[in-house]
């Protein structure tokens, strides 16, 4: 029985990980987090619901050229990226073993189906024929490398930390509890914040 129980905390500490490093990833690129949950089941529900890639316009206000825009929405792709990585980036962190070793699952589905849409976008826009595509070379070792240099500079690993503690109290985070606990964490001054929820979220707020 203690077995089974010290197997429970052990993967509900891992399951926590996993979510704080969406979290923390999403708010340190200035996309606000509205929910977190972890379920005690090994096949339940656990998830983030982080804000979407905000609007080009909103870093690029007044400009019409695909051609300057298209830098911009190559890095809001890979910081979604990032914080796709960045739930198996804190487990590897946490249980000091190379992010090579886990099968990344849903988390790389997502990466994958970022990387392919902007590549559709770049080859079926005529406007952005011969542009800059260096973004390709090693994106994914850059992809993986992101959410590291989040979690090692000074302090950031702390919050992590803190929300892993209160999930493990109450399972559910809520956009007012996140927001408390992620009080004082560094950011990214030069992303343009996020503070919509996703469609599918808004959603279920109304139902």
């Amino acid at each position: 029985m203690a077995n089974s129980s010290d197997h429970r905390d052990s993967f509900l500490t891992l399951i926590a990980y996993h979510e704080a490093g969406h979290a923390v990833v999403a708010h340190y690129y200035q996309r606000k987090v509205f929910d977190i949950r972890i379920s005690d089941q090994e096949n339940g529900d656990n998830w983030v619901v982080p804000a979407p890639c905000p609007p080009v316009g909103n870093r690029a206000d007044g400009v019409t050229d695909l051609r300057t825009v298209w830098p911009i929405v190559v890095e809001e792709t890979l910081v979604t990226c990032a914080i796709a990585a960045a739930g198996i980036a804190a487990e590897s962190l946490y249980l000091r073993i190379p992010m090579t070793k886990f099968s990344g699952g849903e988390d790389y589905e997502i990466i994958l189906r970022q990387i392919k849409e902007l590549e559709f976008i770049r080859k079926n826009t005529p406007a952005l024929k011969g542009v800059d595509t260096n973004y390709q070379k090693g994106a994914l070792s850059e992809i993986l490398l992101r959410p590291c240099k989040v979690f090692n500079k000074e302090n950031t690993w702390r919050y992590v930390e803190r929300i892993v503690g209160a999930l493990l109290v109450k399972n559910k985070l809520h956009q007012t509890e996140v927001e408390r606990l992620l009080t004082g964490m560094a950011v990214d001054g030069k992303q343009a914040p996020s503070e919509l929820p996703p469609l599918n979220f808004q959603f279920d707020l109304e139902l």
